[in-house]
């Protein structure tokens, strides 16, 4: 009769194994361990205004508030005018360290916007980006007035407008391949796994609607996997900006899919930041980040009596004009030159920047742009389609060659549908709504998510979700249903384990007691 008794702990672990599997009991610790890096002073700072030439710097507070330890593999911004650091690369749970980012007001007066991006170990959402942003005020002393020059200076400023003007919207396909070799080698170069894919729209006007999406492959010194792989898609609409992540990976590893994304207010610098787009070699948008067309730019060397001259010199066998303006500083003259076209609606055919010392003429700096290909995508607008930059990295000791290819410019297409700058979000990502304050998930929610969600609110279009209350599971990444059902499953396993345990011991006892009888 004492032997069915023992049959009752195996079958209680049956049970619970038959009841965690259908999911017939409630959730047990749903925490699950991992860091998380939060900015308790915000990720935005507005400098107000700097001269040109002038410094200005801004410390990010970076806590960690997970319950692991939050390694920070790197930490970068995107021009040689701006750099940043970071007090310490890893924090305990709890711990608080800088990120230090400087900004030298550019030769330039523009409003301005620089990123730094901090990319740690935070599973789902490894990417974290600061924005300085302030408007830089005329600094630098000219080094003569533009008087003589003034007249085909304002001419020439009011042809270029006319050309910007002809653009109306513009759809690129394009890539951008990175090639380094050592500084100051004349040697042959060697390619990098750095690259850009974009699709990109612009409605032509500096400062407006814009989309691009596009695969990156960008330098990440994160231990064993020097490189990470981004799929992204980045829209704004005129008033909010979408950024959504589709899938991220390592060099080590494939390629995940993420799906999670933002909404802000504005634009995000990565509209004017795209490489393989050939904006920065189009008369166009090569002043885009500062918010100016080409045009104004000479306008406010006119204004600013800013040494700028104009020649005719040919470029790449061709007749050009040449602009050239030069900036003093305390310590430096820089020699900013563009070769135009007149011939192509002043396209920029080259340009060059040229940074020595004041004190003894020494070289610093120089970067140089080629354009080597232009295609006339509509009447009169023209477009880069082939183009190479060359610029020395001080930080990593090389020289870089940056190549732009494009495969498909279309230019002032008259069935062009605006909708595509509204990045529309599809269902199973996890959004943080910066406009309204809000975290939400878009989509039917899977299976144990139900009990983080809360009251129905509407997002920054208007439109109604779900919001999403703090979780410690990872919510951006597909896996995150499987790590909330792994952690709902462990204290059950405990439970089944430890009741076939008891039925062991008492079967042998039983066993033994026989065996003595």
């Amino acid at each position: 009769m004492r032997s069915k008794y023992l049959l009752i702990p195996f079958a209680l672990a049956i049970v619970v194994l038959i009841v965690e599997a259908v999911g017939l009991l409630p959730s047990g610790n749903t925490e699950v361990s991992g860091p998380r890096a939060e900015f308790p002073g915000g990720d935005t700072f507005d400098f107000g205004s700097v001269k040109q030439g002038e410094w200005t710097t801004h410390e990010f507070s970076i806590h960690n508030a997970g319950d692991e330890p939050l390694k920070i593999f790197d930490v970068q911004t995107g021009c040689g005018c701006s750099s940043a650091e970071v007090t310490k690369d890893e924090l305990a749970p709890g711990e608080q360290a800088k990120v230090v980012v400087r900004y030298e007001g550019r030769p330039v007066q523009s409003q301005e916007l620089i990123q730094a991006r901090v990319v740690t170990n935070q599973v789902g959402d490894a990417v974290h980006i600061m924005q300085m942003t302030g408007y830089v005020r005329r600094g630098l002393v000219a080094s003569g007035i533009c008087t003589a020059s003034a007249p085909s200076l304002s001419e020439l400023a009011g042809l270029v407008a006319a050309s910007e003007k002809r653009l109306l919207n513009v759809e690129v396909e394009g890539v951008m391949s990175l090639d380094i070799r050592p500084a100051g080698s004349s040697g042959p170069w060697e390619r990098s796994p750095v690259l850009e894919r974009a699709h990109w729209w612009f409605n032509g006007s500096i400062g407006s609607k814009a989309r691009v999406d596009r695969y990156q492959i960008l330098p990440w010194t994160g231990g064993d996997a020097p490189f990470v792989h981004i799929r992204e898609s980045v829209g704004f609409d005129g008033a909010f900006s979408t950024r959504l992540e589709h899938e991220f990976g390592t060099s080590d590893n494939a390629m995940r899919e993420v799906h999670g994304g933002q909404i802000i207010s504005g634009r995000f610098g990565t509209l004017v930041d795209t490489r393989g787009s050939g904006m920065q070699f189009s008369i166009y948008f090569a002043e885009a980040s500062s918010g100016n067309s080409f045009s104004d730019e000479l306008l406010a060397a006119i204004k600013n009596n800013v040494d700028c001259r104009v020649y005719d010199e040919p470029k790449n066998g061709r007749a050009s004009v040449k602009v050239e303006s030069t900036f003093s500083s305390d310590t430096l003259t820089v020699k900013v030159r563009h070769w135009l076209d007149p011939d192509r609606g002043y396209a920029i055919v080259g340009q060059e920047t040229v940074s020595t010392n004041k004190s003894d003429g020494k070289f610093v700096y120089r970067k140089t742009m080629d354009i080597e290909e232009l295609t006339e995508a509509a009447p009169g607008v023209w477009y880069p389609t082939k183009a190479t930059l060359i610029a020395p990295n001080k930080e990593r000791g090389v020289e870089e060659r940056y190549t732009y290819t494009a495969s498909k410019v279309i230019a002032n297409n008259p069935d062009f549908d605006e909708s595509i700058y509204r990045v529309h979000i599809p269902d199973g990502y996890t959004i943080v709504d910066k406009v309204m304050g809000i975290r939400y998930r878009t989509g039917t929610p899977p299976q144990g998510l139900e009990p983080y969600l809360q009251e129905s609110a509407v997002n920054a279009y208007g439109e109604p979700v779900r919001k999403l209350a703090d979780s410690p599971i990872d919510l951006v990444s597909d896996a995150a249903p499987d790590a909330f059902a792994a952690q709902r499953r462990r204290p059950l396993l405990w439970l089944a384990g430890i009741l076939a345990i008891i039925a062991a011991v008492l079967a042998w006892r039983h066993h033994k007691k026989g065996a003595s009888a």
